[in-house]
C-alpha cells in the first residue's frame, strides 16, 4: 500500500470516527432550539390571558354588552346552573369551535368553569389560537351573584 493510500485511509478513519459525535451535537442543538421555541410559545400562551375576579367580571359585563362570557363546563353542568348571558363551549371542544363562533380574535372573552381548572385550560387554548383579550374568571363556585337555574 502506498503512502498516499495509507494517509487517505487514515483520514477516512478519522472522518468516520468523528461523524457520530458531530451528528449527535447537531441533533442536540436542533432539539434545544425546538425545546426553546416550544417553551416560548407556551409562555406566550400563558401570558396572553389575564385572571379576573368575579366582581371585576360582573362590572365589565355590565359596562360592555359585547363581552362574550363562556361557560367551559359540560352541557349537564351548564343546564343545572349558569351565569346569565353565558354561552356554552366545553373546554374539550373550544379549540375546534371557537374560531367558527368567535371569528374576531380581539373580542373580549371571559371564561369560567366550576372551580377554575378548566377555565384556565380554555384560556390558554384561546390565547394559543390568537385571541388577545381573554380573561379567566375561575369557577362559578366563586361567583357570589345571581345565577340561572
Amino acid at each position: 500500500m502506498s503512502l498516499a493510500m495509507k494517509i487517505g485511509l487514515a483520514i477516512a478513519c478519522i472522518i468516520v470516527a468523528l461523524l457520530p459525535p458531530f451528528a449527535i451535537l447537531i441533533a442536540k442543538r436542533q432539539f434545544k432550539k425546538a425545546e426553546a421555541k416550544r417553551a416560548a410559545e407556551e409562555t406566550k400562551a400563558e401570558t396572553a390571558f389575564h385572571s379576573i375576579l368575579p366582581a371585576e367580571a360582573k362590572e365589565k359585563l355590565e359596562e360592555n354588552k359585547d363581552i362574550v362570557l363562556i361557560d367551559v363546563r359540560t352541557r349537564e353542568e351548564y343546564d343545572q346552573e349558569r351565569i346569565a348571558g353565558s354561552i356554552l363551549i366545553p373546554v374539550d371542544v373550544i379549540a375546534d369551535e371557537a374560531p367558527g363562533r368567535l371569528p374576531d380574535k380581539k373580542t373580549e372573552i371571559i371564561v369560567y368553569c366550576r372551580s377554575g381548572a378548566r377555565s384556565q385550560r380554555a384560556a390558554k387554548q384561546l390565547a394559543a389560537l390568537g385571541y388577545t383579550n381573554v380573561y379567566d374568571m375561575g369557577g362559578i363556585q366563586s361567583w357570589p351573584y345571581e345565577t340561572v337555574r
